[in-house]
C-alpha cells in the first residue's frame, strides 16, 4: 500500500514540475511501471480531486490541485519519516481513531488527519468544533518517556505550535498555560494529549491537535466557553493548510524528542517566552476547588507556581487557567 501510494506521488510531482501535457509513455518509463498503471494511478487521484486532464495523443496535464489535506500534499512538506498517513473527508475524532490503531499494533509514528470531525475533543471532554477549513489531526507515537516526564510533553507541543506560527506566518500567537494557542486574546489552536501506558512507561502518546485555519470563526456557534478566532479572520486571506500541516507535525515531533534530553530547558524557555500567562493574576480550576492568585513561573516539568492571595506558593500538575 505505501509503495501505491508513493507512487501517486511521484506521478503528481511530474505532473507539477510543467503546465504541459505529460505522455503516460514518459510517466510509465520514468517510474518503471506500465502505462495501464500509471492510468490506475491517474484514475485514483482524479477521485481524490486533482483535476488531471486526458487527452489522447497529448497524456495527461494537472489542472487543478484540490485544497484538501491529502497524504500527497502534505509529504512534500514533511521531513520527518512517517509510519504512515491516515487521511479521512469526515471521522468523528482523530484521538478516537488513534486509540483504534494501537488496538491493531501500527507502526509509529502515525499520522491521522481529517478534514473534519464530528465528534471532535477538547480537554475535560469538552466538544471541539472542527468544521471543514480547518487543520484537525493526532500524532500516534511510541516514545521512550517515563510516565513522570508525560506533563513535558503538553508543554513541548504548545512551544512546537507556536514556534511554527510566529517564524512561518509571523502571528503574535501565546499560549495559555497548559497548552491553549491565542491570538489577540482568542484562541486559535488547542492541543488535546493522551498516553496508555504501564508502570513508570508510556507506551503509546496520541497527541491531537486542531487549528482554526481557513474558515470565519463566526460559524462556530457562540456558546463556546472561549472566545475563538481564525487564520482567516487575522489575516484576511487562506493559508496552506498542508504546508502548515507538515511543518507543525515535524515541528512536534522534533520537540517531543527534546522531553526526555537535557534540551528540554530550552523549550521550557521558549514557553516563557510565548506565555500570556505568566505574571499576571489568574484563577486556576481544579476538580474540587478554585484557586486565586498571580501565575509565577512554571518548573521543569511545566508544572504550573501560583502565588496564592495570602502569599503561599502552590503548584499544579493539572487545571483550567482564567485570565484576569
Amino acid at each position: 500500500m505505501r509503495k501505491l501510494v508513493d507512487t501517486r506521488q511521484k506521478i503528481l510531482d511530474i505532473l507539477k514540475e510543467t503546465n504541459k501535457s505529460v505522455s503516460g509513455q514518459f510517466i510509465a518509463k520514468s517510474l518503471g511501471i506500465s502505462r495501464t498503471a500509471v492510468w490506475k494511478h491517474i484514475s485514483i487521484l482524479q477521485k481524490d480531486g486533482y483535476l488531471i486532464e486526458a487527452r489522447p495523443n497529448f497524456g495527461y496535464k494537472l489542472k487543478l490541485i484540490p485544497d484538501l489535506l491529502l497524504p500527497t500534499e502534505i509529504k512534500p512538506f514533511l521531513q520527518t519519516n512517517l509510519s504512515r498517513i491516515c487521511y479521512y473527508r469526515s471521522v468523528d475524532s482523530t484521538n478516537n481513531q488513534a486509540k483504534a490503531m494501537i488496538k491493531k499494533g501500527v507502526a509509529t509514528p502515525l499520522l491521522l488527519i481529517a478534514e473534519r470531525q464530528s465528534k471532535g475533543r477538547g480537554r475535560q471532554g469538552r466538544n471541539w468544533q472542527s468544521p471543514r477549513g480547518g487543520i484537525w489531526f493526532s500524532i500516534l507515537l511510541k516514545p521512550h518517556l517515563r510516565l513522570s516526564n508525560a506533563s513535558r510533553v503538553s508543554i513541548a507541543v504548545a512551544v512546537a505550535v507556536c514556534s511554527v506560527l510566529r517564524k512561518k506566518y509571523n502571528l503574535p500567537v501565546e499560549i495559555k498555560w497548559p497548552n491553549d494557542i491565542f491570538l489577540n486574546g482568542r484562541k486559535v489552536a488547542g492541543i488535546l494529549i493522551e498516553l496508555e501506558a504501564e508502570l513508570e512507561q508510556v507506551n503509546y502518546l496520541i497527541i491531537g491537535v486542531g487549528i482554526n485555519a481557513n474558515f470565519p470563526s463566526a460559524c462556530l456557534s457562540k456558546d463556546l466557553r472561549l472566545p475563538t478566532i481564525s487564520f482567516l479572520d487575522y489575516l484576511g486571506k487562506p493559508v496552506n493548510r498542508a504546508m502548515l500541516t507538515g511543518t507543525v507535525v515535524d515541528e512536534i515531533i522534533e520537540k517531543v524528542d527534546s522531553v526526555s534530553s537535557n534540551n528540554f530547558d530550552q523549550t521550557i524557555r521558549l514557553w516563557k517566552q510565548y506565555s500570556c500567562t505568566l505574571g499576571r493574576k489568574v484563577e486556576v480550576r481544579t476538580e474540587t476547588t478554585a484557586y486565586f492568585g498571580l501565575a509565577k513561573d512554571i518548573d521543569s516539568n511545566g508544572e504550573l507556581i501560583l502565588v496564592l492571595e495570602n502569599g503561599d506558593s502552590r503548584t499544579f500538575q493539572v487545571g483550567e487557567v482564567s485570565l484576569f
